[in-house]
C-alpha cells in the first residue's frame, strides 16, 4: 500500500506545469456599492453577526455594560484599549487554559462589504485560539477601513506579514438535519462595532 502511495505521490511530484502569469483584474468591472457602510452591515447581519454603530470606545463600553449577557460573563479577555477584561492572557501556560472564555473583544483590522467579513491578524489577538474558543466575540472596526470585495482585501493584505484570519459571523453548519445552527464549532455570538464614518 505504501508503495503504491509512493509511486502516485512520484508521479505528481514529475509533472511540470507550464508558467502562466495570473489573469489581469479589470477593476471597472468589478462590483461597486454606493454605500459601503450600509452593505457591510446587511453583509454581516445576513451571516448572523450584530452590528452596532457607535461614535467612540466610550459608548462600546456602555453598550456592553448594559448587556445582561455580558454582565454574566464570568471571564473576559480584552485586547481593545479603553476596553478592559478580567483575564490576563500573560497568565497563560497553554492555549487549553482559554477553554474557560465567555467573552473576546478585539479589533478587525479592516472589513470587506461584500460578504461581512472582518480581517484579524494575528498581532490583534494574544492567540489566535481566542478568536475560535469564546463563547462571544466582540470586534471594533472603523468605518473608515471597509473595502468594497475580496478583490481589494487582497490588495490590502500585501501589508501584513504571518497569520491573520477573515471573520464572518459567528460559527454556523446547515449539516445537521439541513436547519441553520449558530455557534456549532467557535464563537456563538459575534458582535461588531462600526466606529464613526467612511472615507
Amino acid at each position: 500500500m505504501r508503495k503504491g502511495r509512493q509511486i502516485i505521490l512520484d508521479r505528481v511530484r514529475s509533472r511540470v506545469l507550464p508558467d502562466r502569469a495570473a489573469p489581469q483584474i479589470d477593476w471597472d468591472r468589478l462590483v461597486r456599492y454606493d454605500d459601503l457602510k450600509a452593505q457591510f452591515c446587511d453583509s454581516a447581519e445576513f451571516v448572523g453577526a450584530k452590528v452596532h454603530h457607535v461614535d467612540s470606545v466610550a459608548t462600546i463600553r456602555r453598550t456592553l455594560e448594559e448587556s445582561a449577557e455580558y454582565d454574566s460573563g464570568k471571564v473576559i479577555a480584552s485586547t481593545v484599549e479603553g476596553l478592559e477584561g478580567n483575564f490576563s492572557a500573560s497568565q497563560v501556560q497553554s492555549p487549553q487554559e482559554y477553554q474557560s472564555l465567555d467573552w473576546m473583544l478585539i479589533r478587525g483590522r479592516f472589513g470587506v462589504a461584500e460578504n461581512g467579513a472582518i480581517w484579524v491578524p494575528a498581532d490583534e489577538v494574544d492567540d489566535r485560539v481566542q478568536v475560535f474558543i469564546t463563547q462571544h466575540l466582540v470586534i471594533v472596526l472603523e468605518a473608515a477601513d471597509l473595502e468594497p470585495h475580496m478583490h481589494a482585501a487582497y490588495q490590502r493584505l500585501g501589508r501584513f506579514e504571518g497569520y491573520g484570519v477573515f471573520v464572518s459571523g459567528p460559527s454556523k453548519t446547515a449539516d445537521i438535519e439541513q436547519s441553520l445552527v449558530l455557534g456549532a464549532h467557535g464563537c456563538r455570538t459575534l458582535d461588531i462595532f462600526l466606529i464613526g464614518r467612511c472615507k
